[in-house]
């Protein structure tokens, strides 16, 4: 995967890709891009191996893979999360100290992140609010990534997003979202990131 990421001037990964929409369409409109999609589900990026398989494009790469099992190791010029769920989501809201810390091992150091985010009462969660979501930058710290900017997401960055589930949800218009824009520290904080994250102190600071 590296190999084929040093043809090209940049790489981005779509951690929790779901059905692949979001890197294909990159890998279409920019083809000095690597676009790889990261999902564990082989289920939900069927549909983009079949259009593949139509349309061949040889800079994208589908990885059936969870973010923590990647290797992907600082490969990334820039990475997004399209609204999570699951595991993923509980990273996101910093309840999974490792999860967070492995998608910041997948950026180059100072390479952003860019987050769209929402959870609601029937989600069985309280409902987030910009508020809220500023408590996360301790544990974003701790994972090693900056929290530059957290904001309501527009219409416009779902639809930037190409998210079917963002679509299905009708986040930015009947339901809220919400768009964190991180970087990546830069090299001090990749050794302890690629040490395994932060120390034991600073884990137990924010359970």
């Amino acid at each position: 995967m590296a190999v084929r990421a040093r043809a090209y001037s940049r790489a981005i990964i779509d951690i929790g890709a779901g059905d692949g929409r979001y890197p294909l369409h990159v890998a279409r409109t920019c083809p000095d891009t690597f676009a790889i999609a990261l999902e564990p589900s082989l289920d939900a990026v069927r549909d983009a191996a079949r259009s593949l398989t139509r349309r061949p494009l040889s800079n994208v790469a589908l990885l059936i893979s969870s973010v923590e099992a990647a290797t992907l190791d600082g490969m990334a010029d820039e990475a997004t999360i399209h609204f999570p769920w699951g595991t993923l989501l509980a990273a996101v809201l910093g309840e999974r100290a490792d999860v967070l810390s492995a998608v910041a091992r997948q950026l180059k150091p100072s390479a952003p992140l860019r987050i769209l985010v929402s959870a609601v009462d029937r989600d069985g969660r309280t409902p987030l609010t910009v508020a809220s979501l500023e408590e996360l930058r301790g544990p974003y710290a701790d994972a090693g990534l900056d929290i530059c900017e957290i904001r309501a997401a527009s219409r416009a960055d779902v639809e930037a997003a190409r998210s079917s589930w963002g679509k299905r949800l009708d986040a930015g218009r009947t339901r809220p979202g919400f768009v964190i824009r991180c970087v990546r520290r830069g090299d001090e904080a990749a050794s302890v990131l690629a040490s395994g994250g932060p120390d034991e102190r600073s884990r137990t600071s924010h359970r």
